[in-house]
């Protein structure tokens, strides 16, 4: 019975995304406890779901790895960015998810290239994950740039009105 294992480009491509999305997991729980602090209610439930969502990213990764036999090198994972406002954190989200997402397009061609077709196949998985996030916080840095003309009270409406759903 042969034994199949992942090209090594395959598995560090996972390695360094796996990091990548335990990174994204600190941001949005750092984006958590800044509202928290600061008393955004709608904008705490929002980013500890999103925080939630990428430890599940993580996760389906891992458990990829898993089934081919390879065990996800763990890097230390980075400090995430202070945040100076409800606006600095959307709009460095969706810088994270965008650099999320060109990662994945990356991966998706050396699977290409290497003919991985279950590597393919999960990779565009998360491509389509990363390009619908990059459309949310798209959308949700122009709604807050809106309501931000209002000031304070402005983005207060923006946390209960557009994050608390």
């Amino acid at each position: 019975m042969a034994e199949y294992t992942l090209n090594t480009k395959i598995t560090k491509l996972i390695d360094d995304l796996v990091n990548e999305e335990l990174f994204a997991s600190y941001h949005y729980k750092s984006a958590f406890a800044w509202c928290a602090l600061n008393n955004y209610d709608g904008g705490k439930a929002f980013f500890d779901k999103e925080s939630q969502d990428e430890q599940v990213h993580a996760t389906g990764l891992i458990d990829y790895a898993a089934d081919w036999g390879h065990l996800v090198k763990f890097s230390d994972v980075a400090m995430p960015d202070r945040f100076t406002s409800l606006v600095d954190i959307i709009d460095k989200s969706l810088d994270l998810e965008f650099a999320l997402c060109a990662k994945y397009n990356e991966a998706y061609k050396v699977a290409i290239e290497l003919q991985v077709n279950t590597a393919i196949a999960l990779f565009a998985e998360y491509i389509k994950i990363q390009d619908k996030a990059v459309r949310e916080y798209d959308t949700l840095l122009k709604q807050i740039t809106s309501y931000a003309t209002g000031g304070e009270m402005g983005v207060r409406l923006f946390d209960e009105n557009i994050l608390s759903k």
